[in-house]
């Protein structure tokens, strides 16, 4: 099997390990580093007005997604003050500079408005005032 796909196939499966919540509690997967970040470094998932389809479209801002391969990704923030990356499937670009999400985001979650893929998942994010 070529290397590439079967990279893939390890990130793929990885990923859908860790958003299961079933099988973990979430301090499980702490890293134990913890990262101050300030609150404008962070959005809130909307849920826009009406579309084509008749419902609102959750939507994030353009510049919080990222793309690794062919996945297109986003790092949320729970409750808990715990980052992790979650893989989410976008749709159609916004006139107002931001991204349809058709699977994988509630409204209300937060995201990091700009990725900084060098916090690794599970790492603790303190806000500064």
């Amino acid at each position: 099997m070529n290397y590439h796909i079967l990279s893939l196939l390890v990130l793929f499966s990885l990923s859908l390990a860790s958003c299961s919540s079933d099988t973990q509690s979430p301090r499980s997967t702490v890293s134990g580093d913890v990262t101050a970040l300030p609150r404008d470094a962070f959005s809130v998932v909307e849920l826009s007005g009406p579309t084509a389809a008749g419902s609102g479209a959750v939507t994030v801002p353009e510049d919080a997604v990222f793309s690794y391969a062919e996945l297109q990704g986003v790092q949320v923030l729970a409750p808990d003050s715990i980052l992790s990356i979650r893989w989410v499937r976008i749709g159609q670009r916004l006139p107002d500079g931001r991204r349809e999400v058709q699977s994988g985001l509630d409204a209300g979650e937060t995201v990091l408005a700009s990725p900084q893929l060098s916090l690794k998942d599970g790492t603790i994010i303190t806000v500064k005032q």
